[in-house]
């Protein structure tokens, strides 16, 4: 068979060569003792580890960082806020600017405010306070580092260290029960306290949830009509024994739109805007056609419904723009509905707007994929100052977005956009549809949401990624109209935000930053710097975290989280004490915004879509940055620790930073900044991978992750599933600890020992842990592969997908849920996919298949440990890394 990859030559049988088969002469290091990245499926054979934020502080003079944010634990709030909330880069902050430039390591702050928690650890809630107690001098909110004084009536701020009187009203309150340090805000390092209208800017309202449907194609409507349904029923019972329901309504765009009503029992009435070229609007405001996810409300809606496929046939657009979007007009009736209320808008389209006002041309030409400023050019938002052969068009469409993203953050409106083109491209000898991932994603991040690329997903699971995708934007921690203010203790101040989202207030020294909505699957990064003469020897460093919010009941609430942490002056307990998720997502980010993509927009010099970051991208910039912060840091240890003492041809790397290089060669090997124009390409016809719209996509979602997505973002998982053990797959019910038994609640307990499906244990990503008789599941994050050797026995293919043989065509598969194997395996996809951000469609490639050739190369251009057209292998890339760091010691 000819070799179906000319990116990867053939050795063998027709794998790439082995690592080990190239340099021969150069030093090398044994691939057995190299750090591995870690796996759900390491040490579950027990309960979840329990944690105690403030026991942990208390315990230690040096504090290890609590576990890596992507395993299994349970937090109990102890006066301490959670990890899965605060998250700094160093759980050991360094007192002086010197020890802070000698360990090299970025001081950072990742703040997650809606952090997706177990039900044990939901944070509690002040209702009847008359208001926060707060610092008269630095504002900071009381929490449980405050110090109190012996008859309660003062008490002083831990942030700044100033005396405050404590009001009558609180100390009648903490008379009623029984003692001030009873008092919730005293007792847990994270607490929301509902809040009046001195915390408001216009009246609260409940939350709205507005969806704008493309009805240019068929497919498309026929889908996200099924995901508003499967949204509004999941609201539904989310909310059903709250009293305040949020509502939601939609209407449907294709040249014009269309807006429905449920005026009686039997009447559903239309409304038609025709005007998407000039001054697109809402035809009706929000609250006419949006109804509670109560039993009648869903009623209507469910009549609705069934009404629009009937009314939109007596509504044909015009013959000239049929089968046209209007997404651009569609996105400004969202604004325009939301706009005195406030809210979440949804679109749900078939490709970029083609139509009407906010109509993209494409972008996209295969000859720009060069690494050079032409491609930098297409995966950036469209800007007004176009060098493009349409600049008018460019000018128009751009200055139209700049508008919008600036209506929509003053309004308070969070903008989802969910983009489902069709699954043909570049392999089917034709150019798939440019989506203009880059215009559209910064709209959404500008506003606090998110945007949502289907294209990976195959055309028979649509629907299913669909679906998941706006019941999690529906349904996830959130909370609308946030405004975060980071305080910081004496000697340490905020440099500013490394986030895409929102808007960033900057003002005597101190930053805020305004997001129409904030929610679970958003991080933001905090930058820090030492202050002046820093931090006093022997003394904590405190972090607070104010988050002002509208609750989906419409009650506006201060989320509040303070984390204390041990500060010291010694280099090497800053290493001990850092942590490897938080680090990567600020080196990640900072590779981000080299490519323009990650600083918030300021509020005073709003510069449109393009503004924030670096003023123009580069992907070798990105590239060199990765690689360079992380020689300093693994360099500053060597230099300023009890490294130093070591061989200097010894590579030594910090047991908490020692999956750095593995990291970074892991970005350098994603979509976000990897080459679409492959080392040594043989094939020049072979399709850009990624394609810009795929990068532009990626680069938001690196921007916004959370620490627990940091890593498995860039570094996928393998799995031989014909190896892999009797219990995986099934379902495993951890054994209670019987020491921990008496000492914690049974709520806690409970989630510590909850069922899990039990996964298989990885393997090396690598072709050298392969056969051809194996059978590979690999979880990247957003999208698996399963990898079908070429030898795999025609029992095992009869088993796991009821075929008799390979089959010539690309066809829709399924596996056998009949089989043990087919069933086991489909579990542990599901448990890889549970409380997931994305929805992760699943590719079956048969190994040298040509109706799977380029899913294949998808697949090995993932495997981190192999050379591959865009990097050298992960023993090749440490023994660069070790050659860096000595020119460092030199």
């Amino acid at each position: 068979m000819n070799n179906p990859n000319p990116a990867y030559p053939s050795f063998g049988n027709g794998y790439p060569p082995p690592p080990q088969q190239q340099h021969q002469s150069t030093p090398r290091i044994d691939p057995s003792q190299v750090p591995r990245a870690p796996s759900k499926s390491d040490n579950n054979n027990s309960a979840k580890e329990i944690f105690r934020p403030r026991s942990a502080v208390v315990a230690a003079p040096v504090l290890l960082p609590p576990l890596a944010s992507a395993s299994e634990y349970v937090v109990v709030d102890d006066g301490n806020a959670s990890p899965r909330l605060l998250r700094p880069t160093t759980y050991a902050f360094p007192t002086t600017k010197k020890v802070s430039k000698d360990s090299g390591i970025p001081l950072a702050l990742l703040v997650t405010p809606f952090a997706e928690c177990p039900k044990c650890e939901e944070v509690p809630v002040i209702k009847n306070q008359k208001e926060p107690l707060r610092c008269h001098r630095c504002h900071a909110y009381l929490n449980p580092w405050a110090k109190w004084s012996v008859d309660g009536s003062t008490w002083e701020c831990n942030m700044c260290n100033t005396n405050n009187n404590t009001p009558s009203w609180y100390q009648q309150q903490a008379y009623v029960n029984s003692s001030l340090t009873g008092m919730a805000d005293q007792m847990y390092g994270t607490v929301d306290i509902q809040v009046g209208e001195k915390y408001c800017t216009r009246n609260p309202v409940k939350a709205i949830h507005l969806f704008a449907v493309d009805c240019s194609d068929v497919n498309t409507l026929d889908v996200g009509m099924k995901a508003v349904k499967a949204a509004a029923v999941a609201l539904g019972e989310k909310y059903g024994a709250s009293p305040v329901k949020p509502t939601i309504g939609f209407f449907v765009f294709d040249a014009i739109l269309r807006f429905f009503r449920a005026r009686n029992e039997e009447e559903v009435t239309l409304e038609v805007v025709p005007d998407a070229k000039d001054s697109p609007f809402s035809g009706l405001p929000a609250v006419s056609f949006c109804y509670p996810v109560d039993v009648e409300g869903l009623k209507k809606l469910d009549r609705i419904m069934k009404a629009v496929k009937g009314l939109i046939e007596k509504t044909p657009p015009p013959r000239s723009s049929v089968r046209l979007s209007a997404g651009g007009a569609a996105i400004a009736a969202l604004q325009d509905a939301l706009d005195v209320s406030g809210g979440k808008g949804y679109l749900i389209s078939c490709g970029r707007p083609k139509f009407g006002k906010g109509n993209l041309r494409a972008r996209e030409n295969k000859n720009f994929y060069t690494d050079r400023d032409e491609e930098v050019d297409m995966f950036n938002p469209i800007k007004s100052t176009s060098s493009s052969s349409k600049p008018n068009l460019d000018k128009e469409a751009a200055e139209f977005y700049e508008e919008l993203s600036d209506k929509m953050a003053k309004s308070q409106v969070c903008l989802d956009i969910f983009t489902c083109p069709e699954p043909e491209g570049f392999q089917a000898g034709k150019e798939q549809d440019y989506c203009d991932s880059a215009t559209l994603s910064k709209l959404c991040a500008r506003t606090g949401g998110q945007y949502h690329l289907l294209r990976n997903t195959p055309a028979a699971a649509v629907a299913e990624a669909l679906r998941f995708e706006v019941l999690r934007s529906a349904t996830r921690s959130s909370g609308n109209e946030a405004i975060l203010k980071v305080r910081t203790s004496q000697g340490v101040m905020v440099k500013g935000f490394l986030s895409p989202c929102g808007v960033t207030h900057t003002h005597a020294g101190s930053c805020e930053i305004e997001m129409a909505a904030c929610d679970a699957d958003k991080s933001i990064c905090v930058e820090l710097e030492i202050e002046g003469n820093g931090i006093k020897a022997n003394s904590m460093t405190f972090f607070q975290a104010a988050t002002l919010f509208t609750d989906a009941g419409g009650v506006r609430t201060v989320r509040i989280s303070t984390l204390a942490i041990p500060s010291t002056g010694e280099v090497q307990d800053v290493f001990r004490s850092s942590d490897m998720d938080s680090i990567a997502c600020v080196l990640a980010r900072k590779a981000m915004d080299e490519l323009g993509f990650v600083g918030s927009v300021e509020s005073s010099t709003f510069a449109g879509l393009g503004s924030g970051g670096s003023s123009k991208g580069s992907l070798l910039k990105a590239r060199e940055l990765l690689i360079t912060e992380s020689v300093k840091i693994l360099a500053c240890y060597r230099k300023n620790t009890v490294a130093s003492q070591s061989p200097k041809g010894q590579l030594i790397l910090p047991e908490t930073l020692k999956l750095l290089p593995l990291f970074i060669l892991s970005m350098l090997k994603s979509t976000a900044v990897r080459s679409s124009a492959p080392r040594n390409r043989t094939n020049r016809n072979s399709p850009p991978s990624p394609r810009v719209d795929e990068r532009a996509n990626r680069i938001l979602q690196t921007a916004c992750a959370t620490p627990s997505y940091a890593f498995p973002f860039a570094h996928p998982q393998l799995f031989s599933i014909l190896d892999m053990g009797a219990d995986a797959g099934l379902l495993f019910v951890p054994k209670i600890d019987s020491d921990k038994a008496g000492t914690v609640k049974q709520p806690v307990l409970d989630e510590s020992v909850k069922p899990f499906i039990k996964l298989p244990s990885s393997v090396h990503p690598s072709m050298s842990t392969m056969t051809q008789e194996g059978i590979y599941l690999m979880d990247a994050v957003d999208v698996m592969y399963v990898y079908v050797g070429r030898m795999v026995s025609a029992s095992t293919l009869q088993g796991l997908f009821d075929l008799p043989s390979v089959p010539h065509e690309n066809v829709p598969l399924q596996f056998s849920q009949g089989s043990d194997l087919g069933h086991r395996l489909a579990a542990v996809i599901e448990e890889c996919r549970r409380d997931r951000m994305v929805y992760s469609p699943v590719k079956i490639i048969f190994q040298g298949h040509p109706e799977t050739v380029n899913e294949e190369s998808e697949f090995l251009a993932l495997l981190v440990d192999d050379n591959t057209p865009h990097e050298v292998s992960y023993v090749d890339f440490l023994c660069a890394i070790h050659r860096k760091i000595q020119n460092e010691l030199i």
